[in-house]
């Protein structure tokens, strides 16, 4: 009998306790939601990793021909296969990030990165030519894997913290990293052209170095290990994304499974009607590339030495075109997403300025000439980065 008693006992302070646990998650919470919190040590990691870019690189390119003693053919082929080898070891860093979390993945990232540039800094020409380029590759592929991480990571926490307005956080993140990239890369300019490269990599650097135990100090995994719920909701019961249809669209799912796949806006199902964005991402990834990696270069012999300065007239007008015209191809293809023909068309447009874009910057003679290649071409990148996002 006592033992029960002791058992209908436990099963009512267990209930009781379900109860609470319930009603604790109703209860209001007071002041910001910490997501957004993580959504600025995120913008600032985005910021400062930018090291190892082909932008930034443009600042670093002349002095390392010249200090190395290395060809553009050099440089570039092992630059391009150290690119190759980072751009493998990517789904490896995922899992690491699914395994270890934001929390310990990025202040390693940060912390890896100072490492990387504190030896880039105190990088010194061997005589043996073999050992030579078995440096570029090594260096460069470090700095490579890390910018990688430095997307990877802050993604996929933000997954975690955000599901209603995961949109917003991921568009407030990549406007203000592109605005910070403007501002990071004319300092990263100036002391370049001021001091040395060495001095602007063992300054980002120190930055990363300081980062790192910031983000450490901030970062929480998820909102659940905080006692929350995504986008800071009150009472709101987490669902997969895939449960949460209207009956109107879920009856538009119903017909299009009764009829089969609708392939008319691409000619294919599943990944293939991606195929066209794939390829034009890879092509003008490698036309940009290639421009940003010898931009200097490239404009010193279209528009003379002292005719344009690439930090200010190129690549910051191009980091603040992009930064409007994300959300604003967003919006569009939110506002007319029934219309098949839009993506194909703005793939098209963005191939043709692509191409004249390319073109144009043998013709640069002034500062107007660059500040329009630098809108255009984030006018590009605005429309073929919203794409793939916007499409069902």
């Amino acid at each position: 009998m006592t033992g029960k008693v002791a058992e209908l006992v436990a099963h009512a302070v267990e209930k009781v306790g379900k109860s609470q646990l319930a009603e604790s998650k109703k209860t209001p919470k007071q002041g910001c939601f910490y997501g957004w919190v993580i959504v600025t040590v995120c913008i600032f990691c985005k910021i400062f990793k930018v090291p190892g870019q082909n932008n930034v690189m443009s600042y670093t390119v002349p002095h390392l021909l010249e200090d190395f003693k290395l060809s553009h053919a050099e440089l570039g082929g092992l630059f391009s296969a150290a690119t190759i080898m980072a751009g493998m070891v990517q789904p490896m860093l995922g899992r690491t990030m699914d395994r270890f979390g934001g929390r310990v993945c990025i202040p390693a990232m940060q912390v890896a990165l100072c490492v990387t540039l504190a030896v880039f800094s105190t990088w010194q020409r061997p005589e043996d030519r073999f050992l030579l380029h078995l440096e570029v590759v090594g260096i460069f592929f470090f700095l490579r894997m890390l910018i990688g991480a430095g997307e990877i990571f802050p993604n996929a926490i933000m997954q975690q913290w955000f599901q209603r307005y995961r949109g917003r956080a991921v568009a407030i993140v990549f406007t203000f990293q592109w605005l910070g990239n403007a501002f990071v890369g004319m300092a990263v300019a100036y002391i370049v052209s001021k001091y040395s490269w060495r001095t602007a990599a063992a300054l980002g650097s120190t930055v990363n170095l300081a980062l790192a135990p910031a983000s450490a100090l901030l970062i929480r995994r998820s909102p659940e290990v905080c006692g929350m719920l995504p986008d800071g909701s009150d009472g709101y019961t987490f669902v997969p994304e895939t449960n949460v249809m209207p009956d109107g669209d879920m009856e538009m799912e119903k017909e299009k499974l009764a009829n089969g796949p609708d392939t008319s806006d691409t000619g294919g199902t599943g990944s293939t009607r991606f195929l066209p964005h794939f390829m034009f991402t890879f092509f003008s990834g490698l036309i940009f590339g290639g421009c940003d990696f010898y931009m200097i270069e490239m404009v010193e012999e279209a528009a003379g030495k002292d005719g344009v300065s690439v930090s200010f007239s190129i690549f910051a007008p191009v980091a603040i075109s992009l930064s409007i015209a994300i959300p604003c191809v967003g919006e569009l293809m939110d506002a007319y997403c029934s219309r098949k023909w839009l993506p194909a068309a703005l793939l098209a447009a963005s191939g043709f300025l692509t191409g004249g874009m390319t073109i144009w910057l043998t013709f640069l003679q002034d500062w107007r000439g660059a500040v329009f290649y630098g809108i255009i071409r984030g006018l590009v990148f605005g429309q073929t980065s919203r794409i793939p996002q916007s499409r069902g």
